[in-house]
């Protein structure tokens, strides 16, 4: 038997229910699918916290060379995203097999932790490899995200804080750059109006 789905009325809308009014029977209908979206949201933080690895895979050692085991890493950053997307989006990550970890500075430019790499939605993993809507947008994520799991002071937040820096010097040339072009544009138009106004007085 399927689960039967409750909402509360006031006596006034419920008369109007009755009495086939669209308006209230539109009103019903999205009290429900507000219900049914509240009760899909619950089953899916049930499902992603009850999703557990096995105890020797949680339990895996990390090589003398400090680098995190793929396997054992993984398991790591799923329990502390509690399912959902480390970028700060709130997206389910659904599942342990559909969450994809990303290493925030590429797998060979520095070593896999928790501190260098985290969980992403899909949509929000091919966003951030695009640097969609810009770098620095991911960056401030990533830094907000290290600062958040208390890795602020990490080497991962000082490489992140300077190449923020870095990139927001450069976007701020590029911007007096095209700010200068433009005004070069708007002279030069300026300069041949002038011309062709003063062509046109010697011509009359």
């Amino acid at each position: 038997m399927s689960p039967m789905v409750t909402i509360r009325l006031r006596e006034r809308d419920a008369e109007e229910i009755a009495a086939g009014e669209p308006a209230a029977l539109q009103r019903a209908q999205q009290l429900v699918g507000a219900e049914l979206a509240r009760r899909r949201s619950s089953r899916a933080k049930r499902a992603a916290r009850s999703v557990t690895m096995p105890r020797r895979e949680v339990a895996e050692l990390k090589p003398a060379s400090g680098q995190w085991g793929t396997k054992a890493l993984r398991a790591a950053l799923w329990t502390r995203a509690e399912g959902r997307c480390e970028c700060g989006c709130g997206r389910s990550l659904i599942t342990f097999a559909t969450a994809e970890m990303d290493h925030f500075w590429g797998r060979a430019k520095a070593p896999q932790t928790p501190e260098t790499c985290w969980l992403l939605a899909r949509e929000c993993h091919r966003r951030k490899t695009d640097n969609i809507p810009s770098r620095t947008h991911w960056l401030n994520l990533f830094l907000w995200h290290l600062e958040s799991h208390g890795f602020g002071r990490s080497d991962s937040a000082r490489r992140a804080r300077a190449v923020l820096e870095a990139e927001e010097q450069l976007e701020a040339a590029e911007q007096r750059r095209v700010r200068e072009a433009e005004r070069a544009v708007e002279q030069a138009e300026d300069l041949a109006e002038r011309a062709r106004r003063a062509e046109g007085a010697s011509d009359a």
